[in-house]
């Protein structure tokens, strides 16, 4: 289970995380993490987007095991390795102020 980081603190922007594994959704790699500030769409706020290692978060879906970090492409890392992941914080600002 991933801990969800922006219950505890919604205004986090960045973290570091050990990869936990990395599924397909839709045919996008979709990573698993120990732990994430990316929001997922829920109760009518849209996902963040940003980047994860790297690469560019394009979709986040909530899991019964946490979140799900869609990417744009195959990714430079794999399962055990520490990501550095940042969210788009002028879109969270953004579905945060517009979402209550």
């Amino acid at each position: 289970m991933s801990d969800r980081l922006y219950y505890t603190d919604s205004y986090l922007a960045a973290f570091e995380s050990p990869v936990f594994a990395i599924d397909d959704v839709d045919g996008r790699p979709a990573v698993r993490l120990a732990q994430s500030c990316f929001y997922p769409t829920s109760g009518g706020q849209l996902h963040d987007t940003g980047t994860l290692g790297g690469m560019a978060v394009v979709d986040v879906v909530a899991a019964d095991d946490g979140v799900l970090h869609v990417l744009d492409g195959a990714p430079a890392f794999g399962v055990g390795d520490v990501v550095h992941g940042a969210i788009d914080w002028t879109r969270r600002y953004d579905h945060m102020q517009q979402h209550s």
